[in-house]
């Protein structure tokens, strides 16, 4: 126990502490200021996860309005190409079947029908495979030459 003590003592001499007191308010003063940087340190990793979170919402956000401007650029050019090839554009399908669930009419049906058919013929007979393959390629022409003048 003597040993101890006498060792205690040594060390308090040895960084300058007078008593045993003093040593462990030190101690506590150095724990508290860990706990503090802790604290900071949390703190600061909560702020950068913040700004993180904040700055890949803000990629995302970008990434999404240049894929729709894409999109919106590809869509007019290949309709104006079609346009220009004389190819007809697609059955609004849904649309078109919706109308018929609400026609009560069979006489009107049956003329709506037709005409579904007579479209489907004559998209058939318009858009023949060198049509379409021009369309395509002119879109892909006008899509490179009119960036940023969608119609």
């Amino acid at each position: 126990m003597a040993d101890e003590r006498s060792v205690g003592e040594l060390l308090d001499e040895l960084f300058g502490f007078e008593s045993v007191a003093k040593r462990q308010t030190a101690l506590e003063q150095y724990d508290r200021g860990e706990l503090v940087r802790k604290a900071r340190s949390r703190e600061l990793l909560g702020v950068l996860r913040g700004v993180e979170a904040s700055e890949h919402a803000a990629r995302e956000s970008a990434v999404q309005a240049v894929d729709g401007y894409v999109r919106r650029v590809e869509s007019a050019a290949l309709a104006r190409a079609r346009k220009l090839a004389g190819v007809v554009g697609p059955l609004q399908m849904e649309r078109r079947y919706a109308a018929f669930l609400r026609m009560e009419d069979k006489a009107e049906l049956l003329t709506r029908l037709e005409q579904t058919l007579s479209f489907i013929e004559v998209k058939l007979r318009a858009n023949t495979v060198d049509r379409v393959h021009a369309a395509y390629d002119a879109a892909g022409g006008l899509g490179v030459a009119g960036r940023g003048t969608p119609e």
